[in-house]
Parts: structure tokens; C-alpha cells; sequence
């Protein structure tokens, strides 16, 4: 125990000297993590319970965090978390709360010594009522494969130290004609640019709004370093102010936003805080206020607009109002070659660029995820760049789904299209809360008709063509493959009520079947549900 101690603690000093993070995978049998854990973690960690089941008990130090409260930790910082591999690696989690790893971090992951012959337990809260847990996954596997990790108590080299970031740009300087999106992944420096925007902007009132006030926190220590003093003695203070012999009292106000669009309060410059956690309908009404404005957000995918944002905020502002986007790329909590960052961002695939597009003629064909590396990066970056609801969870389901079933559209020199299609309904009995079989679902509830969730279906979910081939009828050739291989009662897909969308989907023969009223929070614009028949 003495010398696996010893380890930890001499990586922690290591990685803390190169300002790094790194992964760190354990596996080994429940009995040996219970009886060393305690005793070798420091305090005050995080403990990532994904939601499967799980022998191990959290040691007393350890925060413990479901998958639905990842979210309220960002802001703070610890100097390790730890993720319960025998309840499962929910790929969200992970990647969210690996930001609130401090240089000198460790992201210990424990799994079963059999692993990847193993459940993953996180996908059970994604996985439909009928369907089970398979008990091989994929996405573990591919964690294990995935170069960059360390392995306990092994010797370790870390990479050599990566250049210095260039100093941050200035903070821009918003006005009544244009709207700037600041955006970067963690770490790279937007809390500070915030800051400075704040600082040196001429508004003698200021708000920020915000749904995540804990998220905040070092954008206040900045706030603090440039002279603002809080107005108010609360944990995370909703209040700061400004005295300045030329200035005057400046103020700056928190706000969550629906308190803002409720009370109007009067302000000369507006800045959001996280946007890609807001709703597309709640930042289409904050884009509408006739302010100088400034929205700082990461876009990795696991906010709620998440892709969203990036693909459709532009849409949502006023006319005579432009929007400038600021992209902060360098690393500057932690070091350019940060050994964690590196190593998500090659198993979440963050990075993935669009591939160039395919030539020739294309086949269309079932797909396996997991049997090609290649294929997988080249059909996720299509599905990434072309839905506004892609998060890295998605990635894991898609290797790990048991009730799901994939074409491409495969040309000699790359992949042009993507479909991707989930089973529903063959329910015997109808439950009243039924998990999953969204589409079924949603038809039993505007019918009354129970029997929507006892046929057997199959939801579109997601579909996807290269942007250079798209015209060509590569999305109709994958519709026309799933009717001729679906055996099936019915298909079904739910999409935004966008014209050209509908337009596409009436073409491929099926009907609308419902129309919302309300905007979805992703897209900005109500969903319209579609049906197709295939027993008529």
C-alpha cells in the first residue's frame, strides 16, 4: 500500500512542476480498490458515480456525483477526481468535470480486472425499457486502447514541456451593431477575457447573466485582481463594484436569466456567461435587447445547446446586428500538451476534422462502429458537424447500443452519408411511464392508442451527408435501404419543423404526424414528428 501511495503522490508532484494533468486507468478486483483508496487519495475529490451498479463504497473525502449533477460542479477545482469504472464511464462526465482538474490532477479511472468483457453501466440511463445491458463494451474497450494513458503503480514518462501560450487578444468591444461569441474549450482563458471586457469596457452598468452563478468563480478572482470589490458577503456575490477617480462608481450585477428578461433592469452593457447552457428560445430573447453585448461559452458539446449554438445562433439575431466570433485556442490553466486533454480529445474523438469529400459512387451498407478506427472518426465527424444535439455520450452509445442499427453510404476513397436508426415498440404490455421508445411514445400519447408501443419500430435518429455530396440523393438512397432491410412495423423520425427538413422528409414518403408549438431548446424551433408505414 506504502508504494502505491508513493506513486500517486510522486506523479501529483511531477505533473503539478509541468502544469499537466494525466489519466490514470486501474484495474484490478473491488477488494484491493476498497482497502487502498482511502488511505492513498487526498481529500476533498470527486467521485463519478455513472449509475450501474457498483461494488465499491466512495471513501469519506470523496464527493460523489450522479450523471445528472456533473453540471454544478463546474467553476470549482480539485486535485483528482476518480471514476467508478464497475458503475460504468459515461463519456459526459468525464469530459465535463475533467475541467475542473488543477495542474498536478490525476483522472483515475478503476475498472474490472476482465475488462473490456464488461458491462458498461453508464448506458443503462440512455438504453430503452426491453432492452439489456450488453455485457461487452466497446466504448471501455476503446478507453483502454486509446494511447496516452497510464497505467497504476507503472512506470511513467511524461511529454516533454509544450511552448507558452501567446498572451491573451484584447477583450473586444461590443456595441449596438454586432454581438461577440466568445468562445474556447476549458482552460483557455474566456473567465479572463470576460473580466477584462468588463473591466475596460465605458459601461458604468454592467450585468451578467448567467443559470450557473458557482461557474463563476474565476471570473471573480479575475474581477478581484483588476479592483472590483464584492457588494455583498453571500458564497458567490451577486454584486461588484468599481470606484474610479475619472470613472466614477461602476457596477457590475448577476443575474440568472430569466430574472433579467422579467425585470428589464436597466444597464448599459450585457454579458452571458456559459451560453450554451441557455436555450436557443432563451438566447434568441437576450439577443433581442438592444445592447452592446458579449457571450462567452465553451462548445464541446455537453452544455445543453451545445452544437446548437455553434450551427444556428447566428439565426437568432436581429436584423442589423452582426455577429464576431473570438476563439480562444491556447491552453492556459494547464499546458499545451496536457497529457488528459490529449487523451480525451483522441477518445471522445473532440477533434475530429471534416474529412474531404469522398468520390464516386457509393454503396450503402450496414456498419459495425467498432471494427474500423478510420471509418468511425470519418462517420462521426458527418454526424458531429451535421446535428445540433451531437454530445460525446452520443459517441459511447453509438459503440455500445445493443438496440440500434447503422448504414453509410461508403464510397472507394471515404464515407459520403451516415444513418442511424433505434429499435422501439415490441412492448407487450403498455406501461404508463415508459423509458425510452420516444417516438412510440409520443404517438401512444396523441392517439391514446396503446398499440403504437406494441408494433415494432425503428426512429431515425440521426442522418447525415458530407456537405460536398449533399443533392446527389446519398440521404435518400440510406431512407430507401432502411424501408427495404426494416422488418418492422413502421418508421418514425422527429425533427425540427424547418421547411426545408419538412419538405425532405414529405419527399421520402412519410406523413407528419404531429407539429409542436413550442421552440426545442437545442434548435430554436418547434419538432415535427414523421411516420412511414411499411405494413400498408
Amino acid at each position: 500500500m506504502a508504494a502505491l501511495c508513493d506513486w500517486i503522490q510522486q506523479l501529483k508532484s511531477e505533473l503539478a512542476a509541468a502544469d499537466m494533468r494525466a489519466p490514470v486507468l486501474w484495474r484490478t478486483p473491488p477488494e484491493a480498490v476498497q482497502s487502498q483508496l482511502a488511505q492513498c487519495l487526498p481529500s476533498h475529490i470527486l467521485w463519478l458515480d455513472s449509475g450501474g451498479p457498483s461494488p465499491l463504497r466512495p471513501p469519506p473525502q470523496a464527493l460523489v456525483v450522479k450523471p445528472n449533477q456533473a453540471q454544478h460542479y463546474l467553476g470549482d477545482e480539485y486535485p483528482m477526481l476518480v471514476a467508478d469504472g464497475y458503475s460504468g464511464v459515461d463519456a459526459n462526465m468525464l469530459l465535463m468535470l475533467s475541467g475542473t482538474l488543477k495542474p498536478g490532477g490525476i483522472a483515475l479511472i478503476l475498472l474490472p480486472p476482465h475488462c473490456p468483457a464488461c458491462a458498461n453501466g453508464a448506458l443503462l440511463r440512455y438504453l430503452s425499457l426491453g432492452t439489456d445491458l450488453p455485457r461487452y463494451s466497446p466504448w471501455l474497450e476503446r478507453l483502454m486502447r486509446i494511447p496516452g494513458s497510464l497505467t497504476m503503480g507503472a512506470p511513467w514518462q511524461l511529454p516533454p514541456p509544450g511552448e507558452p501560450p501567446d498572451p491573451l487578444p484584447p477583450p473586444p468591444r461590443p456595441d449596438k451593431t454586432n454581438v461577440w461569441l466568445i468562445t474556447g474549450r476549458r482552460g483557455r482563458g474566456k473567465s479572463t477575457l470576460l473580466a477584462a471586457l468588463a473591466d475596460q469596457h465605458p459601461a458604468k452598468t454592467i450585468l451578467l447573466v448567467t443559470n450557473h452563478a458557482r461557474a463563476l468563480r474565476t471570473l471573480q478572482q479575475h474581477l478581484q485582481q483588476l479592483g472590483w470589490q464584492a457588494a455583498d458577503t453571500t458564497d458567490i456575490p451577486r454584486l461588484w463594484v468599481k470606484e474610479g477617480a475619472e470613472t466614477g462608481t461602476r457596477t457590475l450585477q448577476i443575474l440568472p436569466p430569466d430574472a433579467f428578461l422579467q425585470k428589464k433592469p436597466p444597464c448599459q452593457l450585457l454579458l452571458v456567461d456559459e451560453a450554451a447552457r441557455l436555450t436557443l428560445p432563451l438566447l434568441s430573447r437576450l439577443l433581442q435587447t438592444p445592447l452592446p453585448m458579449a457571450l462567452a461559452t465553451t462548445l464541446e458539446g455537453y452544455e445543453g445547446a451545445g452544437q446548437g449554438l455553434r450551427l444556428k445562433l447566428a439565426q437568432h439575431l436581429p436584423p442589423g446586428r452582426q455577429l464576431k466570433v473570438l476563439v480562444l485556442n491556447h491552453s492556459r490553466r494547464w499546458a499545451a500538451n496536457d497529457p488528459l486533454e490529449q487523451w480525451l480529445d483522441a477518445l471522445c474523438l473532440l477533434q475530429t476534422p471534416q474529412p474531404p469529400a469522398p468520390t464516386g459512387e457509393v454503396a450503402i451498407q450496414r456498419w459495425q462502429p467498432h471494427r474500423a478506427e478510420h471509418t468511425l472518426q470519418t462517420a462521426w465527424a458527418l454526424l458531429q458537424s451535421a446535428h445540433y444535439q451531437t454530445r460525446p455520450a452520443d459517441l459511447m452509445q453509438l459503440l455500445d447500443r445493443p438496440d440500434q442499427r447503422l448504414w453509410l453510404a461508403q464510397a472507394a476513397d471515404g464515407v459520403a452519408g451516415v444513418l442511424w436508426a433505434l429499435e422501439e415498440g415490441g412492448l407487450r404490455q403498455a406501461p404508463a411511464h415508459v423509458r425510452g421508445h420516444l417516438a412510440a411514445q409520443r404517438l401512444r400519447q396523441l392517439s391514446g392508442d396503446d398499440t403504437w408501443l406494441q408494433r415494432r419500430s425503428l426512429r431515425i435518429t440521426r442522418i447525415a451527408v458530407h456537405p460536398q455530396r449533399q443533392g446527389e440523393g446519398i440521404g435518400s438512397a440510406l431512407i430507401e435501404q432502411l424501408k427495404a432491410e426494416a422488418d418492422v412495423d413502421f418508421l418514425s423520425v422527429s425533427c425540427a419543423a424547418e421547411p426545408t427538413l419538412c419538405a425532405f422528409w414529405h419527399k421520402q414518403g412519410f406523413r407528419l404526424i404531429h407539429r409542436g408549438e413550442k421552440p426545442n431548446r437545442a434548435s430554436g424551433v418547434p419538432s415535427a414528428l414523421f411516420v412511414y408505414d411499411l405494413r400498408t
